[in-house]
């Protein structure tokens, strides 16, 4: 769940998965519009 001040580079370092394979489990318009509260989905997990 994204937390304040989470980007998707943070939350990728974090789960130690790569940022292009959380963009693309993720897809959106805007990949630098990520909401707090929103829900990721994590590659491997």
């Amino acid at each position: 769940m994204v937390q304040p001040g989470d980007n998707l580079t943070t939350i990728a370092r974090r789960h130690g998965v790569s940022l292009k394979s959380l963009m693309a489990a993720n897809p959106q318009d805007d990949p630098n519009l990520i909401l707090i509260g929103q829900r990721l989905l994590i590659p491997g997990i």
